[in-house]
């Protein structure tokens, strides 16, 4: 495996943020797998308060993701 720090943008419900997280590759059976995660802050993103009476919930998440490249 390889890990690398990603830069890019992140748009989340119209809102755009710079972000910088770390990514970890590995090449398995001809195709490149990479894993990551962002931690988000909903209010960076003007993401209203889910919460409700059944629920509460954190002003925070994690954004968590997985690609796979593969020839075409």
């Amino acid at each position: 495996p390889i890990t690398a720090t990603a830069t890019g943008d992140l748009t989340l419900r119209g809102v755009t943020r710079s972000v910088t997280f770390e990514v970890e590759a590995r090449l398995e059976g001809g195709r490149i797998g990479v894993l990551g995660s962002i931690p988000i802050l909903f209010s960076d993103y003007e993401i209203p308060d889910p919460s409700n009476v059944a629920a509460k919930v954190e002003d925070n998440g994690l954004l968590e993701f997985v690609l796979v490249f593969e020839r075409a």
